[in-house]
């Protein structure tokens, strides 16, 4: 059994290799029959951001392709990056971002309320995803949505 994994998300198989991604720390890790209690790190994501709901959130491999999905400070994205079984267990090569431009949650998000409220309405500051205009919410639709 994988021992010492921190916030372990996502497991993908390559082959007969077991792939593994931590939300936090964007690493990706190699389980291995011979060494079943130590993983092997294959590569750490570049960019990876964890906040709130944020990370390395998803692995998929189709083929020799490792494909992750991700947030980064900006946006969430889907890379594609090469695999082979190498002489120390399976590599990865250069990212190629799929898609980008994906909106992250608002729980991921800095969200600036202010902290004196008139009766008829709450602001929010504009979501840095979208870059929208900040938005007017009055007080009895911010309390119907919960």
């Amino acid at each position: 059994m994988a021992q010492n994994l921190q916030a372990p998300w996502s497991v993908a198989f390559y082959k007969d290799t077991v792939l593994v991604s931590e939300r936090d720390s964007g690493r990706i890790l190699e389980l291995d029959d011979q060494r079943p209690a130590q993983a092997r790190e294959v590569a750490t994501v570049a960019g990876v951001s964890a906040s709130g709901e944020g990370g390395l959130l998803g692995l998929s491999v189709h083929g020799d392709s490792l494909y992750a999905y991700s947030t980064t400070e900006t946006d969430n994205r889907i890379q594609r990056f090469p695999l082979k079984h190498g002489s120390d267990g399976v590599e990865l090569g250069a990212p190629e971002t799929i898609v980008d431009g994906i909106a992250r949650p608002i729980s991921t998000m800095a969200v600036d309320w202010p902290s004196a409220q008139t009766e008829s309405s709450m602001q929010r500051s504009a979501t840095p995803a979208t870059g929208a205009l900040p938005k007017t919410v009055s007080r009895s639709r911010a309390r119907s949505c919960g």
